[in-house]
């Protein structure tokens, strides 16, 4: 996974953030053959959240107008280790 901080996009590249993913993203399927799925947003772990739910290529862009109604979607799914570790701390506060 690599990160962009591109804040400024639009300045130096004279395009949006989500043109310059599909440059990248089109750059690096021409270039090297290699599939790639771009998340934006307005932090790393909304922009990885939004790289994992299109591929391959996929890009999505996760926004301040957008990031509840796309966090309300998720479906999550307990771990043992979140079941066990939450157990533990449950007994160790009431117990």
């Amino acid at each position: 996974m690599a990160t962009i901080a591109n804040t400024d996009s639009l300045n130096l590249f004279d395009c949006t953030p989500r043109e310059l993913a599909s440059r990248i993203q089109k750059q690096i399927k021409e270039e090297l053959g290699l599939s790639t799925s771009i998340g934006i947003s307005f932090g790393k772990t909304l922009a990885k959240l939004g790289s994992d739910m299109k591929k391959p290529m996929g890009l999505t862009e996760i926004t301040h107008d957008n990031h509840i109604d796309i966090i309300k979607k998720l479906k999550i799914v307990p771990t043992k280790k979140m079941i066990t570790k939450g157990f533990e701390k449950f007994t160790t506060m009431f117990i």
